[in-house]
Formats: C-alpha cells, structure tokens, sequence
C-alpha cells in the first residue's frame, strides 16, 4: 500500500526519448488531421436476414 502511495503522488518523470516521441506524434497528427476532408467518416452497413446494423467509424484517406 505504500508503494501505490508513492507511486501515485511522486511519479516517476517521463524521459526525453519517449517525450520526444508524443511530442512528435501530436504534432504529425494536428498538421495532417486537417488537411483531408475524408477523415473520420460513419459507416452503417445494414447486416440483412437479422435486421442488426454495423456500425463504424474510420479515419483514414480514402482513394489513396
């Protein structure tokens, strides 16, 4: 229990490489997120003979 407490209130700092590495894909991500309109999209493609749905969502560029 009291090395949950330590853990908890005194975390250990991230390193330089790792902090480097989710710097570089937040950014990768905002600058490129924005320029392609087909991000995000919905998808339902009705499931016949049970009357379910399936329902998605993917972010990628379609027709690359």
């Amino acid at each position: 229990m009291r090395k949950a407490w330590f853990r908890r209130k005194m975390p250990k700092p991230i390193d330089i490489h790792s902090a480097w590495h989710l710097y570089r894909g937040i950014i990768f991500h905002n600058i490129w997120e924005g320029l392609y309109a087909d991000e995000n999209k919905k998808i339902e493609i009705p499931i016949y003979d049970t009357g379910a749905v399936l329902v998605a969502k993917y972010d990628f560029i379609e027709g690359d």
